[in-house]
């Protein structure tokens, strides 16, 4: 099975639009009937908003990792050197 966009088509108007209209509320929207620009409008700006928050958890995703292999890039050779004390001293 090869990677890539999903593709659902679906010959039913109304049953997209219900669909569409049940995303937009939850993403906190409301579309009255007969508005389609307005739905589009709502829907772009909705995706929008989806990709920013994405994009912040990425962000936020990666700079956890940065952290934590700075942490282990000063860890290890304190640790080594702690290890090399300890064995002088006895």
């Amino acid at each position: 099975m090869s990677e890539g966009p999903l593709v659902l088509v679906v010959d039913d108007e109304k049953l997209v639009r219900q669909a569409l209209n049940t995303l937009l509320r939850s993403v906190g929207y409301s579309v009255k009937a007969g508005s389609r620009s307005r739905t589009r409008l709502a829907f772009q700006e909705a995706l929008e908003k989806s990709r920013r928050e994405l994009e912040h958890a990425a962000q936020a995703a990666m700079i956890g990792e940065i952290s934590a292999s700075i942490a282990y890039a000063v860890n290890q050779p304190l640790s080594a050197i702690m290890a090399f004390i300890q064995a002088a001293q006895r």
